[in-house]
This record gives structure tokens, sequence and C-alpha cells, in this order.
């Protein structure tokens, strides 16, 4: 089961980097943007905030994490 939640975790950032490489390159809008990832995004903030202590991310996926939601803040900001 902790490999199942892995790989939906990993599948899960990887799609949402891909929108934001995609929205910051002009290629898709920010509503198509927002379309596509807010489930994601909040998807994410709750699975790892009820997975933490039976995960294990380490030090680089977790900056990928955050870079994710910092990024996905700046683009917020530019409504």
């Amino acid at each position: 089961m902790i490999r199942v939640k892995n790989r939906l975790l990993s599948e899960s950032v990887k799609f949402v980097e891909l929108c934001q490489g995609n929205v910051l390159s002009g290629r898709i809008n920010l509503e198509t943007y927002n379309l596509l990832s807010n489930c994601k995004i909040n998807f994410l903030r709750n699975f790892i905030s009820l997975e933490k202590q039976e995960i294990y991310i380490d030090r680089d996926f977790s900056n990928r994490i955050n870079n994710l939601f910092a990024v996905n803040n700046m683009i917020l900001k530019l409504r």
C-alpha cells in the first residue's frame, strides 16, 4: 500500500509541475491552469498532512513539493 501511495503522490506532483510549466510558458491560460491543478494541489496538501507519518519523502522530493506550492502561489498572484 505504501508503494501505491508513493506512486500516487509522485504522479500528482508531475502533473502539477507540467501544468505550471505550461502556464508559465504561455501554452495554457490561468483559468485552464486552475481547472487542471486546483484539485490536485488540494489533494497533495491533504494527502501530505494525513499520510506524513506513513510514507517516506526524501529531501529532493520534499523540495519539489515545496517548490510546487511556491510556484502555485506565484501563479495565483498573476491574476
